[in-house]
């Protein structure tokens, strides 16, 4: 069976109501719309949900254009109120191969739950959140038989969230990390992911960052040149 791949939350610190003052969004489990641009469908949610997952799923989308990775599939966002208990209690989202479906908390459930990345939760980060899934989507289907490590999954998804991620929110999270980094590729490991997952990110897009990374690596992450599974 494939593994889930999830966005815990950690930090949970503080609570982040982000509903506009006098106005109680509609949501509604049944209500389904298609994205203008991509290949993705958005089940449930508010307007405004369904809004900030359309503009994540162009901004991942252009991300993987730009670096010559141009296959897509049909992907359908389910946004939730809460979790499937599989997923655990702390999970934010999750991709499941197995169907192409991402799910991922609403923008009030995922403010409710608290700080993440040590931000609160608000349009701009939940923007994030829901690019780091389509992300891992975007990364399943362009690698060879659909099929990556922990890591390297978990690698290009930070990157391209963060990436695509509001240039001001970017630099206040990484100035909260200062020296959090890989130096070279065999530092990037399945257990540092477990063990700090929003440390790991950090990292991992701060290697990518690097003159001699970037493009170039990425798509060696994803052809199963770099980053493989190790036994």
């Amino acid at each position: 069976m494939t593994p889930l791949r999830c966005l815990p939350l950690l930090l949970l610190l503080a609570v982040s109501a982000c509903a506009v003052p006098g106005v109680e969004p509609q949501h509604d489990a049944h209500r389904s719309h298609d994205c203008r641009s991509g290949d993705v469908r958005v089940d449930g949610g508010t307007t405004e949900d369904t809004l900030a997952v359309c503009a994540a799923a162009h901004s991942v989308s252009a991300f993987f254009r730009n670096i010559g990775l141009p296959r897509t599939a049909a992907i359908t966002v389910l946004l939730v109120d809460r979790m499937p208990s599989e997923n655990g209690d702390n999970a934010l989202g999750c991709f499941d191969p197995a169907d192409a479906q991402v799910r991922v908390l609403s923008l009030r459930a995922a403010s409710d739950r608290g700080r993440w990345l040590g931000q609160s939760i608000d349009r701009t980060l939940y923007h994030s959140l829901v690019a780091h899934e389509i992300a891992h989507a975007l990364a399943w289907c362009n690698a060879p038989d659909n099929t990556l490590s922990v890591r390297a999954s978990e690698y290009v998804a930070y990157v391209v969230m963060f990436a695509t991620m509001e240039s001001g929110r970017r630099e206040a999270i990484l100035a909260d990390a200062p020296g959090v980094r890989f130096d070279r590729e065999g530092e990037i490991s399945d257990t540092f992911y477990y063990l700090a997952p929003s440390r790991f990110g950090i990292a991992a897009y701060r290697h990518y960052l690097r003159p001699e990374n970037g493009a170039r690596f990425l798509r060696a992450v994803l052809s199963g040149a770099a980053l493989p599974a190790v036994d």
